[in-house]
């Protein structure tokens, strides 16, 4: 099964965990399995239409999935990583 790789921003909403195994034949259907395993995380990674937020990058293996034409209906392997990447604003 593939593993999602969670960033320490949003570790609080996957019981503190920094990997998770995670069924998946797809970066999509990996995606919701996630947030259906953990539903706190949902509203953190996707907006209330169901859509992946702006802020937030999927990488397979070193690939962000937005620049791919397929994004989230590219089939994955059991073997690989997907990386989950908060992007974080602030100040002044």
């Amino acid at each position: 099964m593939p593993i999602v790789k969670i960033p320490a921003p949003l570790r609080a909403y996957v019981d503190g965990q920094k990997a998770i195994i995670i069924d998946g034949s797809t970066v999509s259907e990996t995606v919701l399995n996630l947030a259906e395993k953990y539903p706190s995380i949902r509203q953190q990674i996707f907006d209330p239409e169901g859509r992946l937020r702006a802020f937030i990058k999927i990488f397979v293996e070193k690939e962000n999935i937005k620049e791919l034409i397929d994004g989230l209906d590219i089939d994955i392997q059991e073997s690989d990583s997907l990386v989950i990447i908060a992007s974080i604003a602030g100040g002044q």
